[in-house]
């Protein structure tokens, strides 16, 4: 697992690459994990899809990333993962968000000249949001755990506002799959309501036993059906 990093408008931006095998042809995996995530709490679902090459994000504020004391708006976030998707001169990736990284990965497969071969919707709206104080005070009481400095999540709060991406997911010329928790606070149905209504084609998955963070119950679950969209998408394109 080869670790790196990439400037993104002044901020470096890091990330762990699993690297191309000899023989591989599959769509890369790109991981944008969730709000107080780190590239490296994706490692063992990397190990688990091998050889297939897959590379996790941390975005800015968190992990080896830089943390800047501004510029945390959704854009800024996007841009992260546009950067390194440049930077690795990776083609027609497929884009894997957990949690708020599904409305980041998102909005990057929404971006001008960017390329994507399909996308997972792990546990989330095609969106993001006002972070409220209730948000930052809970984050700030966990400080320890996730590892974001108290700046930069104060940062989060202070640059978050409403994005609503459901009405552009006609849009997307690629499959999408969803993968939502039975146990998790999301509300699962209503999940699946709103990607009904803005892409029907879409497949979704409930996952039994799995709250809102679908790797705790262990991997296999996520493992299974991650692997098959895969190959579906690695089919589409032969």
């Amino acid at each position: 697992m080869d670790a790196g990093r990439v400037e993104c408008d002044g901020v470096r931006v890091s990330y762990l690459d699993s690297g191309s095998s000899p023989g591989e042809a599959g769509a890369p995996l790109v991981i944008v994990p969730g709000m107080l995530e780190r590239a490296e709490d994706y490692e063992a679902l990397m190990e688990a899809l091998a050889p297939r090459r897959c590379v996790a994000i941390s975005l800015r504020g968190r992990g080896d990333s830089d943390a800047p004391a501004t510029g945390y708006s959704f854009d800024d976030q996007c841009g992260d993962v546009n950067a390194v998707l440049a930077h690795l001169g990776l083609a027609n990736p497929v884009l894997f968000g957990f949690s708020a990284g599904v409305g980041f990965a998102f909005g990057v497969a929404l971006t001008d000249g960017v390329r994507v071969a399909g996308m997972i919707a792990g546990d989330y709206v095609p969106g993001y949001w006002t972070l409220p104080q209730a948000w930052l005070d809970d984050a700030l009481s966990h400080v320890d755990e996730h590892g974001v400095s108290a700046g930069s999540l104060r940062a989060m709060v202070a640059d978050s506002s409403d994005v609503w991406l459901g009405p552009r997911l006609a849009e997307l010329p690629f499959p999408v799959m969803c993968l939502f928790g039975q146990d998790s606070p999301m509300d699962a149905p209503e999940m699946a309501k709103i990607y009904g209504q803005f892409l029907p084609d879409a497949e979704v998955h409930l996952l039994a036993d799995c709250g809102h963070d679908l790797l705790e119950s262990g991997l296999e679950p996520v493992l299974a059906l991650v692997r098959g969209f895969l190959a579906r998408v690695d089919g589409a394109g032969d």
